[in-house]
């Protein structure tokens, strides 16, 4: 019998993934973010490494599924897909803020590829460093290789085997270089992610490079030739004439690059050191 009733469609579940670890002073604004999507149909699965501060009461206090593990960013991010009950995976860093309509877009660009890149911004705080540093990740977002699939349909995150475990940074952009390299289709979206957690100074740039330049080393390591290609200091200026930032940010961002690098390298090297020297210590 024919009925002139028409069928709504199913709202997508998306599940919304979030590593975190001390996170207190930005996981509100991060699930603020995300509760205010226009897009309501979301699961949000906080993964945390055993946090010491009010990190878990937060995200309980305001909805979060929260679940624990331990074992750096990627085996979280890796263990919130396990218990994921949507098509769609978006996984959110505990110091993101979204913009409203994030999710929405995601949903509207995977209906013709199989994961989704945002671009990825900084909110500079006063200092010249933070302001640079913001410019930096405003003109890399424009660079097809220093983004990343964040937002990806289910089976093809599992197909790819999920993040690799043994690293806690570069993680999103392997995944990235795999997801292409299977010949899966990605599209932009037309929104916007906001990065709260960058160092303001100098000091902190230094200890950070310092922290994690032995995994970024490992990182590389998976494909040095398109590593090598992507953290190229150079690569700034193409991406810039796509971008939209001011022209006297062009020779400061590349000098940072450089910057950047060395400052790795250095860091590795000296953690290379300290581990030799407690090899030949140790009797």
């Amino acid at each position: 019998m024919k009925t002139n009733e028409v069928t709504r469609p199913v709202a997508l579940l998306v599940s919304v993934i979030i590593p975190s670890r001390n996170s207190e002073g930005t996981i509100g604004d991060c699930l603020t973010s995300v509760i205010s999507q226009t897009h309501k149909s979301i699961e949000i699965l906080v993964v945390d490494s055993f946090s010491k501060d009010s990190t878990v009461d937060i995200a309980q206090s305001m909805g979060a599924t929260v679940v624990y593990h331990d074992y750096g960013r990627s085996a979280q991010k890796n263990w919130g897909a396990k218990f994921a009950k949507g098509d769609y995976l978006y996984f959110v860093d505990s110091d993101f803020k979204l913009e409203p309509n994030v999710i929405s877009s995601c949903l509207e660009a995977i209906e013709s590829a199989d994961g989704v890149v945002i671009r990825n911004q900084d909110i500079p705080t006063g200092s010249r460093l933070s302001q640079l540093i913001a410019s930096r990740r405003r003109i890399l977002s424009y660079d097809p290789l220093n983004v990343a699939i964040r937002f990806v349909k289910r089976e093809v995150f599992y197909g790819l085997g999920g993040f690799d475990q043994e690293l806690y940074v570069g993680q999103d952009t392997e995944f990235h270089r795999r997801f292409l390299e299977r010949g899966f289709k990605m599209r932009y979206s037309e929104a916007q992610e906001w990065h709260l957690g960058s160092p303001v100074n100098w000091k902190g740039f230094l200890m950070g490079n310092l922290y994690y330049s032995p995994n970024v080393m490992k990182s590389a390591s998976r494909d040095p030739l398109y590593s090598i290609k992507r953290t190229n200091p150079l690569r700034t200026i193409s991406a810039w004439k796509k971008s939209d930032p001011r022209p006297s940010d062009l020779l400061p961002v590349v000098f940072f690059g450089f910057l950047s690098n060395v400052t790795l390298l250095i860091g590795f090297f000296l953690r290379l050191r300290s581990s030799e020297r407690t090899n030949t210590s140790t009797p």
